[in-house]
């Protein structure tokens, strides 16, 4: 349901009939650069100021921004998006789910939040949220029980990636703003997945730092993820 309603923004947003502000714009061979490279000055920035946990995921990394910087024509469009997406942003009511705080990241400039992107950002946003809601819970329970918790919290964040993506192309097709290639759409998932894990090292380190092993985690597997494919 949550993969369902979250497409069903998308596709509100994307509808040319809206106005100039809501027109899709195509995603260009600039933009792909300018993002791959925000996120190399990202992690580069994060190596400068000591994030040390960083450095044996560097190559790994850096071979992910490059395959992402290798794609080119047909790689859907950029909309209006919610910006900010996570499972805080979202409510639970009897029977269907409730989008809020469309505010857009509050940390950024305001024509910034206005910029259209790709709806991947948001899908990347709640995916990279299942994994938070898996992890804490045991952090918080200490190490007493990782080893046997450990695998059902990885299960279960496999299985509500698996209905949350599953929900969300099944209804996102309706606005044309995806790749239509599969690998291609995985790739662009997997960089924004990416970009957003840099993002938060950033924000944890300064927040809470017992939290890094978690986005370690989530690197990690992407590495591991595009290593795979």
């Amino acid at each position: 349901q949550l993969g369902d309603i979250t497409a069903s923004l998308h596709v509100m947003l994307s509808r040319e009939e809206a106005g100039f502000d809501f027109t899709p714009e195509p995603i260009t061979a600039s933009d792909i650069s300018s993002w791959a490279g925000g996120v190399r000055d990202s992690l580069r920035a994060l190596l400068l100021s000591g994030a040390e946990e960083l450095a044996p995921l560097q190559e790994g990394i850096g071979e992910r921004l490059a395959e992402f910087s290798q794609l080119d024509g047909g790689v859907g469009t950029k909309t209006r998006v919610h910006g900010d997406y996570h499972l805080g942003q979202v409510l639970l009511v009897t029977r269907d789910w409730l989008i809020i705080d469309f505010e857009g990241e509050p940390a950024r400039p305001l024509e910034v939040r206005r910029t259209k992107q790709p709806p991947l950002r948001d899908v990347a946003g709640m995916l990279r949220s299942f994994s938070y809601a898996s992890l804490v819970p045991l952090m918080e329970r200490g190490n007493a029980d990782n080893d046997v918790l450990g695998p059902w919290a990885e299960e279960w964040e496999k299985l509500a990636r698996e209905a949350f993506l599953g929900g969300y192309l099944r209804t996102a097709h309706e606005g044309h703003f995806l790749p239509a290639d599969r690998d291609v759409l995985m790739t662009m998932l997997d960089f924004f997945e990416l970009e957003k894990a840099i993002y938060e090292v950033g924000y944890e380190r300064g927040h809470r730092p017992h939290w890094i092993s978690i986005l370690l985690h989530g690197i990690r597997r992407l590495v591991e993820r595009g290593e795979q494919r």
